[in-house]
């Protein structure tokens, strides 16, 4: 997944997305669910370990996503000392943190510190 997310080309992106979309999973289709909508399915192979039906499926959304929204919607954790990665799916795209609950949580309260020691001075 970190060399899906640092991939330095939209093209590179989906050329490795394909591999992990194709690692136990077979093409994705199109069916329709008992109420009659369209839905997306990803079989994989009978004998498909977990990992592979979980990468295979990881794949296929993921190319979604860089269909729909493209490839700068990966990013790296804003916060420092953070390694994280991930796929920005939100609607303004300007996500910055990989966990915003307790990366963005954190830089927010360094920020409010360093401020209210910069007034104490």
């Amino acid at each position: 997944m970190r060399a899906v997310m640092e991939s330095g080309t939209e093209d590179e992106a989906v050329e490795r997305l394909a591999l992990l979309a194709g690692h136990a999973g077979l093409a994705p289709v199109l069916r329709r669910d008992p109420s009659g909508r369209w839905r997306w399915y990803v079989p994989t192979a009978r004998d498909a370990a977990l990992v592979g039906e979980v990468a295979a499926l990881v794949g296929v959304a993921l190319l979604g996503l860089v269909r729909a929204l493209g490839h700068d919607r990966f990013r790296a954790c804003a916060a420092p000392g953070c390694g994280g990665v991930f796929a920005d799916a939100s609607r303004a795209g300007r996500r910055r943190y990989c966990m915003p609950e307790l990366c963005g949580n954190r830089q927010n309260v360094a920020n409010h510190r360093a401020r209210r020691r910069a007034v104490a001075r």
